[in-house]
């Protein structure tokens, strides 16, 4: 059995002309929008899985349901060869950006690590700008209720320091660039940005989650340990923080699960937000 999101690393692309897809789990209005960008593309939607069938989708969040279990073991006791992938990962090669596999992090509600999935937001040369896939963990922008700026947020030191030494070995570490972030203001409410900074690892700004990612590209699906640690997910998408101040400096701006900007914020303590990852990251040899 080849499952793309997690355990096949290197597929960073579906082949739609001729390929036979079974969705599991998803409402009628994604399944019927699903069923038309694939046969639009050349794909074929079948009913159940057989022998011939290529991709499986499935709706985040649904691994534990009876039904995608059924599929799972029809899948090994055939001995199929078949890409299972949650639906998030599909709309996102669905729009054919790159996707590259770097690092690892628990992904698995046990703590099992998986291999990253980046989104390529930008190329500059031979690096590129990267940003997780999924929300791949729970965390506070800050511990405690106070005025802060992304320089002195909790969040920033535990990417830099915690997140960055757990996902990374020392050859991964030497590719990753240290960048120079312009932390500006609100731009709704003014508030100051604070002090620009120099990050392995940060978090999208409002302006950048806008230059690079519109609203329908902004959803992201929190990973089965995100959920865990106690990641908010409706309709199988998640609250994700971004990096720049809310209406005030004990507020941090976030990105909702419907992929709107909510430039107004969310206290800073609140702990229900899934953290995505970025980083700018040296391409000189193959991730």
């Amino acid at each position: 059995m080849a499952v793309m999101n997690y355990e096949t690393p290197g597929i960073t692309k579906i082949e739609f002309e001729d390929s036979l897809f079974v969705t599991t789990e998803l409402d009628k209005v994604t399944n019927k929008e699903v069923k038309e960008d694939i046969e639009s593309r050349g794909g074929i939607i079948k009913n159940s899985v057989t022998k011939g069938t290529n991709y499986l989708i499935y709706k985040d969040g649904e691994e534990e349901t009876t039904k995608y279990k059924k599929v799972l073991e029809l899948v090994q006791e055939k001995g199929l060869e078949i890409n299972i992938l949650p639906l998030s990962l599909f709309n996102i090669l669905l729009k054919g950006k790159d996707i590259l596999s770097f690092g690892e992090y628990p992904f698995d509600a046990d703590g099992t690590k998986r291999p990253i999935k980046w989104l390529v937001l930008k190329r500059k040369g031979k690096k590129a700008l990267l940003l997780s896939v999924y929300g791949l963990d729970a965390k506070r922008y800050n511990v405690n209720w106070e005025d802060v700026t992304w320089e002195t947020c909790t969040l920033r030191k535990w990417l830099n320091e915690d997140f960055y030494h757990a996902a990374f070995s020392d050859e991964e570490k030497k590719r990753i660039q240290l960048t120079q972030n312009k932390n500006t203001d609100n731009p709704s409410y003014h508030t100051p940005g604070g002090s620009d900074t120099e990050d392995k690892v940060f978090l999208l700004s409002i302006d950048e989650a806008k230059k690079y990612l519109t609203k329908n590209k902004r959803t992201t699906a929190p990973t089965p340990y995100a959920v865990k640690q106690g990641a908010y997910r409706n309709n199988g998408n998640c609250w994700w923080w971004l990096r720049s101040p809310g209406s005030n400096a004990g507020l941090a701006a976030y990105v909702s699960d419907d992929g709107y900007i909510n430039d107004h914020g969310f206290i800073v303590h609140y702990d229900t937000h899934a953290v995505c990852p970025a980083l700018w990251v040296n391409l000189e040899s193959e991730i």
